[in-house]
């Protein structure tokens, strides 16, 4: 048997076997809120040119999320609700660009309040 022919199967068990030997740990230990938040608003980034209706429903659920979180967490938590709402109201009204751009601040400003604060 030639290598070239045992290479891709072995390249393709070593990368089964990485994947699953690797945990996701999550961005911000101890703080399942914003770990959530920061889940939802991806998932939403993901659907928003594809399936607005799903991205809408992750909105919906990062905003919740956010709610949920421990509120010292400087401007950041406010703000990242403030900027999911806004991607919200534009992704109601179709505009796709505006929308993406908005959950792109929210996510940076998710990441932030995981940043800061109590966890």
């Amino acid at each position: 048997m030639k290598l070239s022919s045992i290479l891709p199967v072995f390249l393709a068990v070593s990368l089964i076997f990485v994947g699953l030997s690797v945990r996701a740990e999550p961005a911000f230990p101890g703080q399942p809120s914003i770990n959530s938040a920061l889940k939802h608003l991806t998932a939403a980034k993901e659907k928003v040119s594809t399936d607005a209706s799903t991205a809408l429903s992750e909105l919906e659920k990062a905003h919740d999320s956010l709610s949920h979180a421990i509120k010292k967490k400087g401007t950041y938590q406010p703000i990242a609700r403030q900027l999911t709402e806004q991607a919200t109201e534009y992704l109601r009204k179709g505009d796709l660009e505006k929308a993406t751009h908005k959950i792109d601040e929210a996510i940076a400003a998710v990441k932030h309040a995981g940043e800061t604060g109590e966890h």
